[in-house]
């Protein structure tokens, strides 16, 4: 049975085995990035299960958002949707709760009103309400669920 304290739905499925290549592989990714070593994502997501991918891509993605951004780079959502077109929405998610949970000296902040998330498959049509727990929007979707 799997440790009910795992908070990423993409690594419910993984064996023990599994979630510890995981584990080792952020474990690297943390390494090289600390010794300017510049780590492909892409290379780290090809080494991982087929089902942990979408979960490792945030993992590794907000380390490097979080790196870059202590160091005064500072990444675009752009230049990461451009390379893993694929995973637009993880992606996107990322950079959502990057942009609510980290501004250095400032602690949290709310997203800002202007900047809406992008959804694989649904179309934003209005923001509903916002509060102290998230956003909420009126959406449409662009294709059924399968």
């Amino acid at each position: 049975m799997h440790d009910p304290s795992i908070r990423n739905p993409a690594y419910l499925a993984l064996t023990d085995q599994q979630l510890s290549e995981i584990d080792a592989l952020c474990d690297r990714f943390d390494q090289e990035l600390v010794k300017g070593d510049a780590p492909r994502i892409e290379t780290f997501l090809a080494e991982a299960p087929e089902a942990a991918r979408d979960g490792l891509l945030a993992e590794l993605l907000a380390m490097e958002v979080e790196y870059r951004t202590k160091k005064g780079d500072g990444p675009q959502q752009d230049e990461y949707i451009q390379r893993l077109p694929e995973q637009k929405g993880v992606i996107a998610g990322v950079f959502a709760r990057e942009a609510t949970t980290y501004f250095p000296g400032n602690g949290t902040t709310s997203l800002p009103a202007n900047v809406p998330p992008v959804l694989t498959n649904f179309r934003l049509i209005k923001e509903l309400g916002r509060g102290g727990m998230g956003v909420v929007w009126l959406a449409e979707q662009d294709q059924p669920v399968k």
